[in-house]
């Protein structure tokens, strides 16, 4: 069970809990509604959730793109050095 706290207007999702001795301490805006629904908690990867009260689910939002993995930059500069080393050995310049 998860309960939702959502915007009546947009049905967007401000904020939900999983845990049901927790349930029913949101403060709620004039706007906003608090629904349960009989689902686990959400995995989605999304920065922003809606709420379908028809089919009594979370939906993620469809304009949602994950972040991409921080790159380590220091490995990639090391995979440079590697490459320009070997650029080097191959055609003799530099070094």
């Amino acid at each position: 069970m998860v309960e939702v706290v959502y915007d009546i207007v947009t049905k967007k999702v401000r904020g939900w809990c999983g845990d049901e001795e927790e349930f029913g301490n949101f403060n709620l805006a004039t706007n906003e509604e608090v629904v349960i629904l009989p689902i686990d908690i959400p995995n989605l990867e999304t920065d922003i959730y809606f709420v379908d009260l028809k089919s009594k689910e979370l939906m993620g939002n469809p304009e949602y793109i994950a972040p991409k993995p921080l790159r380590d930059l220091f490995v990639e500069v090391d995979q440079i050095k590697l490459d320009i080393q070997a650029i080097q050995a191959k055609t003799g310049i530099g070094g």
